[in-house]
């Protein structure tokens, strides 16, 4: 999917995520996104190599 953005142009990448889902907050924060709100997260440079 991270290509699939970099191929679009697309650099920054927000999601929605329920904050009791400790699973997908858990996988996103993993992944390189930071939190916005209690509600929001996201790759300010999705082709970053956040690992």
């Amino acid at each position: 999917m991270k290509n699939w953005f970099i191929e679009q142009g697309t650099k920054r990448i927000c999601v929605n995520c329920a904050s009791d889902n400790l699973v997908a907050l858990n996988f996103y924060k993993k992944n390189g996104a930071v939190p916005l709100n209690e509600y929001w997260l996201a790759w300010e440079d999705i082709g970053r190599d956040y690992r």
